[in-house]
């Protein structure tokens, strides 16, 4: 049986205890001061009262809480990542054996023999989700001009000729303002999890670079296509709800990948969160924008677009810049006045 604890996965299993502890509430709520006195004088009140707590004894005994969940994710998470080490250990040593043999006998093993892919022994891991807390936490939109001489051949896949000034400067602009190709882009690699090999016949790119998603790969295959298919591909100021729609659904749609990018005037909270993450993750864009660090550093800029990654402390985590931030729903702004919220969620496997 195939272990699934990818993102989504998570999100449907914390909703459902999120709708157990919300299915029984206080049997008081509700009842006016003369009924609760009839019940308190007849002894009921004391019997609904136990039976009340006695519901939050069975959640607890049973341990089934959503951070109670989460632990159980992490420490099934350590299991199998030492387990991978120790597997890519001997693999490792069978393909040194191979390699022995070849230099002296000129006998050929053929790589599906022993499955010496790097990506492939990671599959065990990656099962838990891209945003794990472990390793680069989505993509940074400053990387790819950072890895120029990398970036260069994938770009030219669609711009033969551009010069190097060029892509430099194309670069620059997804430096600049290509926080929703990133946002994009995070969506993706959860629905690739130990599909690979099937990741690079469709993208054309490898999905692992020594050992991390090759998301600066993927944003430059994403920006350079959309580059070709729209004039106007990345804006002065970033992309909007309708652009990022357009573009994304088109980048997947001609590789034959069917995913719906949906526009919603509805509120995403910290309460709804998992009812919709459930579905696809969720795009989140704010201006202004106010995140904290893991050490509780305030960071505020302008317009900016982020993945939604869950919920910790009545917070949202988000990923931004390649790192974990968290939103505090106080410090969203409503619409109006050059503020705005907006959300948009990536549903794989719809048109």
């Amino acid at each position: 049986m195939k272990r699934d604890f990818t993102q989504p996965t998570q999100n449907r299993l914390k909703l459902l205890l999120n709708e157990i502890d919300r299915e029984w509430p206080p049997f008081t709520d509700g009842l006016s001061s003369r009924d609760k006195f009839i019940l308190d004088s007849s002894g009921a009140f004391k019997t609904l009262n136990a039976t009340n707590s006695y519901q939050f004894s069975v959640l607890e005994t049973n341990k089934i809480s959503v951070n109670q969940l989460q632990k159980i994710f992490d420490e099934v998470y350590e299991v199998d990542t030492a387990y991978a080490a120790k597997f890519k250990y001997h693999t490792e040593q069978l393909k040194n054996t191979h390699d022995r043999i070849n230099s002296k006998t000129g006998f050929v093993i053929s790589k599906s023999n022993y499955a010496c892919s790097t990506a492939g022994n990671r599959d065990m891991v990656l099962q838990f989700g891209v945003f794990n807390g472990r390793g680069q936490y989505g993509g940074d939109q400053s990387d790819p001009i950072n890895h120029f001489k990398d970036m260069a051949p994938v770009i030219r896949r669609y711009f033969p000729n551009m010069s190097d000034k060029e892509i430099k400067g194309m670069l620059k602009v997804i430096q600049d303002s290509g926080c929703g190709y990133v946002a994009l882009c995070n969506t993706l690699f959860d629905q690739y999890i130990g599909r690979e090999d099937e990741f690079y016949e469709t993208f054309g790119i490898p999905m692992m670079v020594n050992g991390e998603f090759n998301y600066d790969a993927l944003i430059a295959d994403f920006a350079a296509s959309t580059r070709k298919d729209f004039d106007d591909f990345l804006p002065v100021g970033g992309t909007d709800p309708a652009q990022r729609e357009m573009y994304w659904e088109r980048y997947l749609d001609d590789r034959g990948v069917k995913v719906d990018v949906k526009f919603t005037d509805a509120v995403v909270t910290i309460d709804n969160y998992y009812s919709y993450a459930k579905d696809g993750l969720i795009i989140i864009a704010v201006n202004p924008t106010i995140i904290y660090d893991e050490k509780g550093r305030r960071i505020e800029c302008g317009g900016h677009a982020m993945t939604i990654t869950g919920v910790k402390d009545g917070k949202f985590t988000v990923s931004s810049w390649g790192h974990e931030y968290y939103l505090d729903p106080k410090d969203i702004p409503k619409n109006g006045d050059g503020k705005f919220v907006q959300f948009q969620q990536v549903i794989f496997g719809k048109n």
